[in-house]
């Protein structure tokens, strides 16, 4: 790790996520203590990251209810202000609705198992893959089309992306065992994009050291909270796997 151009953001998730060597660990750590800018930067990010993440994994796997935020007259805020409400309302619901008037947002999180679109009356949907764990993948893959099917049957205008990162990045790569139903799904439906991580990207091509090759259908996108991020704030429906 004696090149500077390492040091990117690619890198620096690699080390907040503790996915670095560990020779390469203590040489990014000791990069950050002498670099000022730096660790402002590390510090941002693991807000943001934290943030999300913390909403993340309070979604709990089955719930009884939506809790709708009444409030009026809501001013704009950005998303990460909106995650930390999020910890506080969440509790045992799956999701987290804010007014949309006076352009404020109103981000949506709920469980694979719970999303039902017809109810939310959803038409930006942004199904969000981390894992490898086929369970959790097939499901995802299955809401993705049964959503996609429903939009075709009432004629509605629906825009769906799926995005992985971390481990859910392998769902995306050549070779994947389900690349024959994503080629089905991409083929089929024109309303649907599959987008893979470029963080996530250069973290495998670090550890492996070779180049990461995708599945035709994918895109790639700069970094998947990042999108995350700015489709919430356009009013995307998050839905996790």
């Amino acid at each position: 790790m004696t090149d500077e151009k390492i040091i990117t953001e690619a890198q620096l998730h690699a080390y907040i996520d503790h996915e670095l060597l560990g020779n390469e660990q203590t040489e990014t750590l000791n990069l950050i203590s002498e670099s000022p800018e730096l660790s402002k930067t590390v510090n941002e990010m693991r807000h943001d990251m934290d943030m999300v993440a913390m909403a993340y994994r309070n979604l709990p796997e089955k719930r009884s209810a939506a809790i709708l935020s009444k409030g009026k007259n809501k001013q704009p805020m950005h998303y990460v202000a909106v995650a930390a409400a999020v910890l506080l309302i969440l509790g045992t619901t799956g999701m987290f609705i804010t007014s949309p008037k006076n352009n404020s947002i109103s981000p949506i999180f709920t469980a694979v198992d719970d999303f039902n679109p017809a109810i939310l009356n959803a038409d930006k949907i942004l199904i969000h893959v981390s894992t490898l764990d086929n369970n959790r993948v097939v499901k995802a893959l299955n809401k993705l089309e049964e959503i996609l099917e429903a939009a075709n049957t009432n004629q509605s205008d629906v825009k769906l992306e799926f995005i992985a990162n971390a481990n859910g990045l392998g769902v995306l790569r050549q070779g994947s065992p389900y690349a024959d139903k994503i080629k089905s799904l991409s083929k089929k439906f024109q309303n649907v994009e599959f987008m893979a991580c470029g963080i996530a990207m250069e973290t495998v091509r670090l550890k492996e050291n070779r180049e990461v090759k995708l599945l035709p259908e994918a895109k790639i996108i700069p970094a998947a909270l990042n999108e995350i991020l700015e489709k919430l704030e356009a009013g995307w429906i998050y839905v996790r796997s």
